[in-house]
């Protein structure tokens, strides 16, 4: 736990009980280091094992995504050269590699817009690890609760001094921080993206308050939108399962 992120750890997991055929080389903290080269290591590892962590959509339809993500595993639709085709038909003619293109001018929308950076500060706030929220949550439940476990004395030791240091209402802060870090973990980032030829500067200017622009390379502009979802509060009740799954 203290040389994997609690992404690398759960491939590790999964792989070991067939959920998933690959390792994914995907870490989090490559995507939010806020380098461009290691944000690019991010997104190519992602469309490489995309799993159930990466989608693309065309005109509403979706193209391209892993076996967890709803691909069925002899579908020839969902092949990266498919996606190929796709992509170079629409925003990339003249590229042999319009998947990489893709993915530089995603790290450069990335790079520009404080998302990340934002959901990072957010995440963050979980400056206490599963096992000790565990505890707290324990602390709080009253006898009869369903949730409630014996913790052996030399478990509970170890948390002693931190339960001494809390009154109720930093436990349930504590606890409440945990939870919204949570959430930020582990939601989606959507991004939509458009070409945008013929725009001129001046309906450019009008048009920023619905979308965005990018230049990219050889003058090519492209509109976008990006936004955060899947944001809904964790409930104090999934940690159990997580401190199972985390230990």
């Amino acid at each position: 736990k203290k040389e994997k992120c609690r992404y690398c750890l759960h491939q590790h997991l999964k792989f070991s009980e067939g959920s998933v055929h690959h390792i994914s080389g995907y870490c989090p903290l490559d995507l939010y280091s806020s380098d461009k080269s290691r944000i690019m290591k991010a997104l190519k590892n992602l469309f490489k094992h995309p799993q159930n962590n990466l989608k693309v959509y065309k005109a509403g339809n979706l193209i391209y995504t892993g076996h967890l993500g709803g691909r069925k595993e002899d579908d020839d639709n969902f092949t990266e050269d498919h996606l190929r085709k796709n992509l170079g038909v629409s925003f990339f003619p003249a590229s042999p590699e319009p998947v990489d293109e893709l993915i530089e001018l995603l790290c450069d929308i990335l790079l520009k817009e404080p998302v990340l950076q934002n959901l990072k500060k957010i995440q963050k706030q979980d400056c206490l690890d599963i096992e000790a929220i565990y505890q707290l949550y324990q602390h709080t439940l009253p006898s009869d609760h369903p949730d409630k476990k014996t913790i052996n004395k030399e478990e509970s030791s170890r948390f002693d001094t931190l339960l001494e240091k809390l009154n109720d209402e930093k436990i349930s802060e504590q606890i409440r921080s945990f939870l919204i870090a949570a959430t930020a973990k582990d939601c989606s980032i959507m991004i939509s993206l458009g070409t945008s030829v013929g725009v001129d500067d001046e309906q450019q200017k009008s048009d920023s308050s619905v979308e965005s622009f990018i230049r990219y390379k050889e003058g090519m502009k492209f509109k976008y939108k990006i936004g955060v979802v899947d944001l809904d509060e964790r409930a104090q009740s999934l940690i159990p399962a997580a401190d199972l799954i985390l230990s």
